[in-house]
C-alpha cells in the first residue's frame, strides 16, 4: 500500500486542514491501478471454484471408470495414464 502511503504524504494541508476532497479524488484514480475491486475478485474467486469443483468431478469419473473396467487391462492402463497427465497438470 506504498501508493496510498504517497499519496497521503503529499496531500495538501492548509491551515492545519486536509484538503480530503482533493485525496479522495487522487485515490479514486489510483485504487483501480493498484488493487482488485471485491466485485472482480468474488467473480474470479467463484470460477475459482467452480473450475476446482469440475476437476474433482473429472478425477472422481476416471477414478469410477477405472474401477468399472478392471478386467480391460489396455484401458486400464489408458486411464492411468490419463490420470498421471491430469496430475502434471497442476503442477
Amino acid at each position: 500500500m506504498d501508493w496510498l502511503k504517497e499519496l497521503i504524504e503529499k496531500a495538501t494541508v492548509t491551515d492545519g486542514k486536509l484538503d480530503i476532497e482533493a485525496l479522495m479524488k487522487e485515490i479514486n484514480a489510483e485504487f483501480p491501478k493498484n488493487a482488485v475491486p471485491k466485485a472482480d475478485f468474488n467473480t474470479l474467486n467463484d470460477t475459482k471454484k467452480d473450475l476446482e469443483g469440475q476437476i474433482k468431478d473429472r478425477d472422481k469419473q476416471l477414478k469410477d471408470l477405472g474401477e468399472k473396467v478392471k478386467d480391460n487391462d489396455d484401458l486400464s492402463k489408458q486411464i492411468k495414464a490419463r490420470c498421471k497427465c491430469n496430475i502434471k497438470g497442476y503442477i
